[in-house]
């Protein structure tokens, strides 16, 4: 062959986007861009750590959940989580429903005082 080089081994890979809803300190409250019911987000803390946080509606409740592959959040940081999901619940639930119904554009709120 002439010069022409083909590459037979190319990788495509896809990860959806995960639009970041919160910073808080070093929690990231994030949401994949393609997702499913029930209304949750993902919390991340550093690369190891994480957990899902489902919403209730109906009930006006909320629980945490383990992440495969992610160990939870140390104390300290989920203690600083449950405030922020306190605070926050009802504006994170409409941004999920404004990001993945009505596909909307989500803006990272970066939260730099304490949530007493």
């Amino acid at each position: 062959m002439s010069g022409i080089r083909c590459q037979e081994d190319i990788k495509l890979s896809f990860e959806p986007k995960m639009p970041t809803l919160y910073e808080y300190f070093p929690i990231m409250v994030k949401f994949f861009s393609n997702e499913h019911w029930p209304i949750h987000v993902h919390a991340f803390y550093g690369d190891e750590f994480a957990c899902k946080v489902e919403f209730d509606v109906k009930k006006k409740t909320h629980c945490f959940r383990k992440v495969r592959g992610y160990k939870m959040l140390p104390n300290a940081q989920m203690h600083d989580l449950k405030k922020l999901i306190n605070t926050y619940q009802s504006d994170i639930i409409q941004s999920w429903i404004n990001f993945v119904v009505l596909n909307k554009r989500i803006p990272k709120q970066r939260i730099t005082k304490r949530i007493p």
